[in-house]
C-alpha cells in the first residue's frame, strides 16, 4: 500500500471513528431527553384543565351514598367491600344499630349470603354519628360532631362489647377516603385527615391526626375523589382547590365566577361542577400531584403507619396509597456496591500492584490477558450461577468463609514476617517475581484451616449455630440471598475492570525512576511506596470510581441473587433492592404514562446521571494521569 493510500486509509477510517462517535452521544442525549420529558409531569402540574369535550352534553353522574344491597331503610350506613364478601352497619327506623356481614355463595348467579351482626346499643341520641369500619373490618367506629368517638368489636362475639371512646377535634362535616383507611373531618378553615392505627396485640386499634391543610377563605363542600388521594374544596369566595392528601399539596386553584350547586368526581381524573342550567368540566392528569422531590426523597407520613418512613410500595392494593419514596432503591444500590468494593479494591488493586510492578515481564504477559478475559464473563451466568449454586448453601457455609477470610490475610501477614528474618534480601530479589505461584498452595490451605476453624467455632455458639446465635441473642435478621452474598458475586464482577484499569496506570509509570531507586539498595517496596505509587494513584483512584460505577449500575446479579425487598438496614445478612433491579422487574408492568411508569423513569434517570458523573470524573482522573506519565517520560 502506497503512501497516499495508507493516508487517504487512514483519514477514512479516522472520520468513521468521529462519525460512531458522534452517534453513540447523541444516542445517550436523547436516552438523557427521553427520561426527562416521561418525568417531567411529576414535578410540572398541567392543573384543571378545561375538557376538549366540554361542549358535549355531559349527563350528570349520579352516585349512589350508599349501594344497593344496604338496606333503603339504614340511615348513616358505614360499608366495605371485597371480592367475595361484604360488610354494612347502620341505624334501623327504631334508631338500634344493625349490620351484616356477607358471604359470596356462587359468583355465577351473584348469590350471596348475609349473616346478622350481634351489635350492642347506642347510647344517646344517633343523630349526627357517622360510622366508620376499619379496613380489617374488626372494629366500629362512631363519631359525632363534638369529635368524641366510640369503638365496637364486629370480628368476634366474645371480643369486648362496651365501647372504648376517644376524642377528636370538632368539626362540621366528614367524609370518608378511598379504601376506609382514613377519613376527612372540616370546619370553617381547615380540613384534618384521621387514619386508623392497627390493632396489635390482642388490644384495640385507634384514630389518629395525619395531616391537615389550612385555608384563608370558609370552606363550602370537600368532595375525595374516588380512587386516589386528591380532594376538590370548594370554597366562599368561590374558588376550587385540588388538594393532594399524601403528597400535601395544593395542585391547582381556579377562581369560579359564581359558586356551583355541586362538585363531583365522574372518574379519578375528570371533575364536574353544576351551575344553574349548564355544566363545567375539568381534565386532570394521573401524575397531577401524586409525588414530588419530598415525597421521593424524605419521609412520609403514610395511612395505618405509627410515623413516617421511607417506603416503596408503589401497587397498592384496596385503594391503599401507593408509595413512591427512591430511598430504599438508593441505599440498597450503594449497599450492594458498598459491600462489593469492600471485596473488589483489596483484590483487584492488590492484583495490579503485583502484576504490574513486582511480577516478571514473562509471568505478566500470560497472567494479565486471564484476568482481563474474566470481565468478558457475563453477568447474568455469574448471577445465575450464585443464585442456584451459592445461594441454597451459603448460611450454612458462612462461618466457614468468615473464618477463611480471617485466617489467610493474618497467615500470609505472620509467613512474611518469617520470610523477611529468615531469607536474605537478595534470595526475595530473585524469586519476588514468581513469588504468587509459591503462595498459591499457601492460601489455599490457610484457608481450608479457617473455614474448618470456622465451622467448629460455629458448633460451639450458643444455640448450635451462628444464624441462630444472631437471631436470639443480637436479633439480627438473616436470609438466605443477602447483602453479603451479592457483594461477593458483584465484587466477583467487578475485579477485572478494576484491575485492568489500575495496573495499566501502575505499569505505565516509568521503569527507569523505578530502577533508579533500585539501584540507590531500596527495596522493591520502598521503590514502589516512594517511587511507583504517587504517580500511579490517580489511575488507581479513577479505577475504584468506575469499578463503583459498573457496581451502582449492575443489574442481572442484585436481580438473580437479592431477595429485592425494599428495606433500609445495615445489616449485610439482609436483603436489598436496588434502583437498576427495581427498573429490571417493574417497567415492563408499569401502566404506560402511570405514576408508577414515570416515577421508574425518574429513578432510571438518577441512575443514569449518577454512573455518567463517576465515570465522567474517574475518566478525567485517568487522562491527567496519563499526560503527567507522559511529561515524565
Amino acid at each position: 500500500m502506497s503512501a497516499r493510500s495508507r493516508k487517504r486509509f487512514d483519514l477514512g477510517f479516522g472520520l468513521l471513528i468521529y462519525i460512531a462517535s458522534a452517534l453513540v452521544l447523541l444516542s445517550v442525549l436523547g436516552v438523557f431527553t427521553q427520561m426527562v420529558m416521561v418525568a417531567k409531569p411529576l414535578f410540572v402540574d398541567r392543573g384543571l384543565q378545561p375538557a376538549l369535550d366540554a361542549a358535549v352534553p355531559t349527563p350528570r353522574v349520579d352516585q349512589p351514598s350508599t349501594p344497593r344491597w344496604v338496606p333503603e331503610h339504614i340511615n348513616s350506613a358505614a360499608f366495605a367491600t371485597r371480592p367475595r364478601s361484604r360488610i354494612w352497619v347502620g341505624f334501623n327506623q327504631n334508631g338500634m344499630l344493625v349490620g351484616a356481614r356477607g358471604l359470596m355463595q356462587s359468583a355465577r348467579n351473584d348469590r350471596w349470603v348475609y349473616e346478622p351482626l350481634s351489635l350492642p346499643s347506642v347510647t344517646g341520641e344517633s343523630d349526627g354519628l357517622r360510622l366508620f369500619i376499619d379496613p380489617s373490618w374488626h372494629w366500629l367506629a362512631l363519631l359525632g360532631p363534638s369529635g368524641d368517638y366510640q369503638l365496637i368489636a364486629l370480628s368476634d362475639q366474645t371480643m369486648l362489647r362496651e365501647s372504648i371512646g376517644g376524642k377528636l377535634d370538632a368539626h362540621t362535616a366528614v367524609a370518608t377516603m378511598p379504601g376506609g383507611r382514613s377519613f376527612l373531618t372540616w370546619d370553617d378553615h381547615t380540613i384534618k385527615q384521621w387514619h386508623w392505627l392497627p390493632a396489635s396485640g390482642g388490644k384495640t386499634p385507634t384514630i389518629s391526626y395525619l395531616r391537615e391543610v389550612g385555608l384563608a377563605e370558609s370552606i363550602l363542600q370537600v368532595t375525595p375523589a374516588p380512587t386516589g388521594q386528591r380532594v376538590a374544596i370548594l370554597t366562599e369566595q368561590p374558588e376550587l382547590l385540588l388538594w393532594h392528601t399524601t403528597s400535601e399539596r395544593i395542585v391547582d386553584r381556579q377562581r369560579l365566577g359564581k359558586a356551583p350547586v355541586e362538585i363531583q368526581w365522574l372518574d379519578d381524573q375528570r371533575l364536574s361542577a353544576e351551575f344553574s342550567g349548564r355544566r363545567m368540566i375539568w381534565q386532570l392528569s394521573e401524575s397531577d400531584g401524586a409525588v414530588s422531590l419530598s415525597t421521593l426523597l424524605t419521609p412520609v407520613h403514610y395511612e395505618g403507619y405509627n410515623e413516617s418512613n421511607y417506603r416503596w410500595l408503589p401497587v397498592a392494593a384496596a385503594d391503599a396509597e401507593p408509595k413512591f419514596s427512591l430511598v430504599p432503591l438508593l441505599w440498597g444500590t450503594f449497599k450492594a456496591a458498598a459491600v462489593a468494593l469492600l471485596f473488589a479494591i483489596p483484590v483487584g488493586v492488590g492484583a495490579a500492584i503485583f502484576v504490574g510492578f513486582f511480577m516478571s515481564p514473562r509471568l505478566r504477559d500470560k497472567t494479565k490477558p486471564i484476568i482481563e478475559l474474566l470481565a468478558a464473563f457475563p453477568s447474568v451466568v455469574l448471577g445465575a450461577l450464585t443464585a442456584l449454586l451459592v445461594a441454597p448453601h451459603f448460611i450454612r457455609w458462612l462461618p466457614g468463609i468468615l473464618g477463611a477470610v480471617a485466617a489467610v490475610p493474618i497467615g500470609v501477614l505472620t509467613l512474611s514476617v518469617i520470610w523477611r528474618t529468615t531469607v536474605t534480601t537478595s534470595a526475595r530479589r530473585q524469586v519476588i517475581g514468581w513469588l504468587p505461584l509459591l503462595l498459591v498452595p499457601v492460601v489455599l490451605i490457610l484457608a481450608w484451616m479457617g473455614f474448618a476453624m470456622g465451622v467448629a467455632i460455629d458448633a460451639s455458639l450458643p444455640g448450635g449455630s451462628l444464624v441462630n446465635w444472631l437471631e436470639t441473642s443480637l436479633g439480627v435478621g438473616v436470609v438466605h440471598r443477602n447483602a453479603l452474598l451479592i457483594g461477593i458475586a458483584m465484587g466477583i464482577a467487578t475485579v477485572p475492570l478494576i484491575f485492568s484499569i489500575a495496573e495499566d496506570a501502575i505499569h505505565s509509570v516509568p521503569p527507569v525512576l523505578a530502577a533508579g531507586s533500585l539501584a540507590l539498595g531500596a527495596t522493591h517496596w520502598q521503590s514502589y511506596r516512594d517511587v511507583v505509587l504517587p504517580v500511579a494513584a490517580p489511575g488507581i483512584i479513577a479505577a475504584c470510581m468506575i469499578g463503583l460505577g459498573r457496581a451502582v449500575g449492575e443489574t442481572m446479579i442484585v436481580l438473580l441473587v437479592a431477595s429485592n425487598t425494599p428495606i433500609m438496614e445495615i445489616n449485610l445478612l439482609e436483603g436489598l433492592r436496588s434502583v437498576s433491579a427495581t427498573l429490571a422487574l417493574e417497567l415492563s408492568e408499569a401502566p404506560f404514562e402511570s405514576v408508577h411508569y414515570r416515577v421508574l423513569f425518574a429513578a432510571g434517570l438518577a441512575l443514569f446521571l449518577l454512573t455518567f458523573v463517576l465515570n465522567s470524573l474517574a475518566e478525567v482522573v485517568r487522562l491527567r494521569n496519563r499526560q503527567h506519565s507522559e511529561q515524565r517520560r
